[in-house]
């Protein structure tokens, strides 16, 4: 059996109720129709000028379901040009 080959890794994170998660919306691919999705903003000038510790926006899914995302925002950093 041949274990080789080309592909995109994704991960599922399980929302469930009063456990919100938040995303980077860049590697955000889906997420269930039975969650709430929402933008949480974290502008500062720390983030502005590129140092601050997350994301200055994020998306937030509260409820219960799956939310899927890539690792990488940026697909050329891992050798991928085309889905």
């Amino acid at each position: 059996m041949d274990r080789f080959g080309r592909g995109l890794a994704v991960l599922t994170l399980r929302v469930e109720p009063g456990h919100p998660v938040c995303t980077d919306p860049h590697a955000t691919m889906a997420w269930s129709a039975t969650l709430t999705p929402s933008l949480k903003t974290d502008v500062s000038w720390r983030s502005m000028v590129g140092h601050g510790g997350s994301e200055p926006i994020q998306m937030r899914f509260e409820g219960a379901g799956f939310v899927v995302v890539q690792p990488y925002e940026d697909r050329s950093r891992v050798g991928i040009s085309e889905l």
